[in-house]
C-alpha cells in the first residue's frame, strides 16, 4: 500500500510525480501520496516534505513534471511567418494548374496570403487555377479562414477559393477541395482528370469571411464550414486512394475573361492528426461528470456498465448522452433537441427508448420507431443538455473519465468523492490524473 512509506521515505521512486498549486500562490513539484486527514503529502527531490490539505488546494497535476520546455505538437504548430511581402513562408510554393490566359500569383505578409488567378485558356476545360501549395505525408487537415474574394457580386461566372488537397501537382492529378465564392455558396468537389462530383450548399450567409476545412484519415476525405473556426458543421464526405505523399494548399480561381479573381486567406494551418486508437465510449452525465466504460446496456431506468464498474449505478435520467466516437467540438451538438447525431454530421431527432445489442432505438411521432448500429455509423446519443452543477472539485483519472465532486476525502490508499448522480465514488491514487478545484468553491 502506497501509505507503508508515511514513516520513511526511502521509497519515493516509486510514488508518482506530480505538479502541485495551493491557494495561497505556492507550486511545490515533488513525489506524491495521499495521506489520512485528507491531504497531500509532496516530497520535493531536495526540500523536506510538504503536506497540503484538501482546503488549500488549488490543483494537482499528476503528470511527471519537467525542466524541459514542453514539445511542440505537430497539432498546434502554428504556420511560420515571414514579414517580407511577396516572399512565401517555407515549406510553401506557388504555381498555375493547368493553361492561364496570364500566370497568377501569391504574396504572403503578417499571417495573409493574397493569391490573384486569371481565368483558364477555353482549352483547359475544368482546370486553371493559382496554388499555393506544400507537400504533406500522412493523415493530416488543412484549415483556412477565407477572408475576402473579388469580384464579388451577384453576377454569373463567380469567382472562388478554398483549401484543396491534390495528388500531386499535374494538372490531371487526383483532387478535392472545399470553395467559398464571392456572393455566397460553397461547395466540396471531388475531381480527377475531367471526371468528378461536388456537394455544393448554395446559401447567401456562406460568404467571405468564412472557415474551411479538408482532413484526410486514412481513405477517408472529410469537409467541414465554419463561422468562427470553433464550431464545425459537416460539408461532405468521400473515400479516394490516394498516395502517402500529398499536397496541401490554397485555390482561387477566376471564370471571367480578362478579369482576374483574388482571395485572401488567414489563420492557415496545416497539421498532422494524431492516430486514433480504440475509443472507450463515454456516459456524460447532466453535471458534466465523464464516465469512461463500455456500455452492455441503457434501458429507461438505468445504464448497466462493464464488469469493472461492477456496484456503479447510474440512473438514465441523469444521462445527458452517450458518447461513442471522438468529438471534434462537443459544442456542435444541438441544445434542446434529443436524438442521435451520425457519424457524418447529421442529426437524427428522436425520443430515447435504449440501447442494446449494439444498437440504439429512438421514437418519434412522425417516423415510429428507428434504430441506429452503433459500430461506426453513431457519434453520439443526445439525452438532454449538459447543465453543469456547482461542485467543489473536479477529478480527471488516466482512462479519460471526469468526475465533478461535491467533496473529497483519502480512503486508505484511494481518492472518495461525494458525486451528485453516482454516489460514493473511490478511485486507486495510480489512476488519479488531476484533481482541480472548481472556481465556485473558492
Amino acid at each position: 500500500m502506497l501509505l507503508a512509506g508515511l514513516c520513511g521515505f526511502g521509497a519515493m521512486s516509486s510514488l508518482p510525480a506530480a505538479v502541485v498549486q495551493t491557494l495561497d500562490g505556492r507550486t511545490i513539484q515533488g513525489h506524491i501520496q495521499f495521506e489520512a486527514g485528507d491531504s497531500l503529502l509532496i516530497t520535493p527531490s531536495n526540500e523536506p516534505p510538504a503536506r497540503i490539505a484538501f482546503t488549500s488546494l488549488l490543483r494537482a497535476d499528476f503528470n511527471e513534471p519537467t525542466n524541459a520546455p514542453p514539445p511542440v505538437s505537430p497539432r498546434l504548430q502554428p504556420l511560420a511567418m515571414d514579414e517580407e511581402r511577396g516572399a512565401m513562408p517555407a515549406p510553401w510554393q506557388n504555381l498555375d494548374i493547368g493553361g492561364m490566359q496570364r500566370p497568377g500569383s501569391a504574396v504572403h505578409y503578417h499571417g495573409t496570403f493574397t493569391v490573384e488567378s486569371s481565368r483558364r485558356t477555353s482549352s483547359d476545360g475544368d482546370k486553371g487555377f493559382h496554388f499555393v501549395c506544400q507537400p504533406f505525408r500522412g493523415d493530416g487537415e488543412i484549415v483556412a479562414r477565407v477572408a475576402s474574394i473579388r469580384p464579388r457580386d451577384e453576377k454569373e461566372r463567380q469567382a472562388w477559393a478554398g483549401v484543396m488537397m491534390r495528388a500531386s501537382l499535374a494538372d490531371e492529378a487526383r483532387t478535392l477541395m472545399v470553395a467559398v465564392t464571392g456572393s455566397g455558396g460553397m461547395t466540396f468537389s471531388r475531381r480527377k482528370g475531367r471526371e468528378g462530383g461536388a456537394t455544393p450548399a448554395s446559401r447567401p450567409d456562406l460568404k467571405p469571411p468564412y472557415w474551411v476545412r479538408l482532413r484526410r484519415e486514412g481513405k477517408t476525405i472529410t469537409s467541414h464550414h465554419s463561422t468562427d473556426g470553433r464550431r464545425w458543421a459537416f460539408l461532405g464526405q468521400t473515400d479516394e486512394e490516394l498516395p502517402d505523399r500529398i499536397y496541401f494548399g490554397l485555390a482561387v480561381k477566376s471564370n471571367r475573361r480578362d478579369e482576374p479573381a483574388t482571395g485572401e486567406f488567414d489563420h492557415v494551418t496545416v497539421r498532422a492528426l494524431e492516430p486514433r486508437g480504440p475509443f472507450a465510449p463515454r456516459v456524460v452525465l447532466k453535471d458534466g461528470s465523464v464516465i469512461t466504460d463500455h456500455i452492455r446496456l441503457v434501458d429507461d431506468t438505468a445504464i448497466t456498465f462493464s464488469a469493472a464498474r461492477k456496484g456503479l449505478t447510474v440512473l438514465t435520467r441523469h444521462v445527458a448522452r452517450l458518447q461513442f466516437q471522438p468529438l471534434d467540438d462537443p459544442e456542435s451538438i444541438p441544445a434542446g433537441r434529443s436524438g442521435v447525431l451520425m457519424a457524418t454530421g447529421d442529426f437524427m431527432d428522436g425520443e430515447f427508448l435504449c440501447v442494446s445489442n449494439n444498437r440504439v432505438r429512438l421514437g418519434s411521432v412522425l417516423f415510429g420507431q428507428r434504430s441506429y448500429e452503433l459500430n461506426r455509423k453513431v457519434a453520439a446519443v443526445v439525452l438532454r443538455d449538459v447543465t453543469a452543477q456547482a461542485a467543489a472539485f473536479e477529478v480527471k483519472t488516466l482512462d479519460g473519465s471526469v468526475w465533478r465532486a461535491r467533496s473529497i476525502s483519502v480512503e486508505a490508499d484511494a481518492l472518495k468523492l461525494d458525486t451528485a448522480f453516482a454516489g460514493s465514488i473511490r478511485i486507486p491514487q495510480s489512476e488519479v490524473r488531476e484533481i482541480a478545484r472548481q472556481t465556485q468553491a473558492l
